[in-house]
């Protein structure tokens, strides 16, 4: 769905929180959003000029051109304390000042002072306050901007330790570990994952995946199973059958194969915990020091809401 430049829409996507949240928890939205369905259908185009200067595309690669950028270690009690309109904000900001100046994006976001956001080319969306943002570009394909997005997440990590927080203008420098998804592997992930995803299966969040900043090696994946299944919890990892991207899965009569997404396969370890999240014994540090890398811990509900915005 598109919108106007200049329409900003304040909106609580946390259901179990749409009544109590805070306004600093408030998900500031630059474009509304829009529920997805198992089969997105395409999405209608508009006239606006603050969105039309990407070619119509069809519902697969409109969907394909966002992705989920998931901060690791966001908003913890007395740490990296930052509200989403801020998060969402630099984001924005980071990527205007990474289109040339000869680029038509960025004299028209410049050029208008209507605008509310560095580039009403971009829309940045949070779900909660946890570090879940949906960036979407005009595309990625078709647009002349000629940004390499994942090639830019570690200028992104580094531009946040030099964050000012706006309302006091004093330095909040903000620590933290991006990873980068898209919709096609978080559904091929969704469709794979073997526990019980039922209302009733995920009572007291007992499914939650760690995402991973590259794909762990197999004999530290099993290994981090011993020490998950010793305490009576269970892992799967999401390149378990996989030989590199060449896995593959049927389902409903079609074959789906990691390589499809390149090399984001296999970048995902899901833990099922029988009494809750709150009663685990496998914590996100055991998760990094056995794999020996960083990953950042979301809830299944956490992962499904964020989708929705895709």
């Amino acid at each position: 769905m598109s919108c106007r430049a200049t329409t900003t829409t304040r909106e609580v996507l946390h259901p179990r929180r749409a009544r109590q949240a805070p306004p600093s928890q408030l998900v500031s939205t630059i474009a509304a959003a829009s529920p997805r369905t198992s089969k997105p259908k395409a999405k209608p185009s508009t006239s606006s000029s603050s969105t039309s200067s990407a070619p119509p595309s069809s519902s697969t690669s409109s969907s394909s051109s966002k992705i989920l950028l998931l901060f690791r270690s966001l908003n913890l009690p007395k740490h990296n304390r930052i509200t989403v309109s801020e998060l969402e904000g630099a984001i924005l900001g980071f990527v205007n000042s990474k289109l040339p100046e000869t680029n038509p994006t960025k004299r028209a976001s410049t050029s208008s002072s209507a605008s509310s956001s560095p580039s009403s080319l971009f829309t940045a969306k949070s779900y909660i306050v946890t570090g879940n943002v949906v960036f979407s570009p005009p595309s990625f394909s078709s647009s002349p901007l000629n940004l390499d997005f994942p090639s830019l997440i570690p200028s992104l990590e580094r531009s946040l330790l030099s964050h000012i927080n706006p309302s006091t203008r004093l330095p909040n420098p903000i620590t933290t570990t991006i990873f980068l998804r898209t919709l096609p592997s978080l559904q091929l992930l969704v469709e794979q994952c073997p526990f019980d995803l039922s209302p009733e299966g995920r009572k007291g969040s007992k499914v939650h995946v760690v995402f991973l900043e590259r794909r762990p090696e197999r004999e530290k994946v099993e290994e981090l199973r011993r020490k998950v299944e010793a305490v009576g919890e269970r892992v799967w990892w999401s390149g378990e059958g996989h030989e590199g991207d060449a896995g593959n899965k049927k389902k409903d009569g079609k074959e789906k194969r990691g390589e499809e997404i390149g090399g984001e396969w296999g970048k995902e370890v899901v833990l099922w915990f029988p009494e809750g999240h709150l009663k685990s014994k496998t914590n996100l540090g055991v998760v990094e020091r056995t794999l020996g890398m960083k990953g950042g811990m979301r809830g299944w509900t956490v992962l499904t809401g964020s989708m929705k915005l895709m």
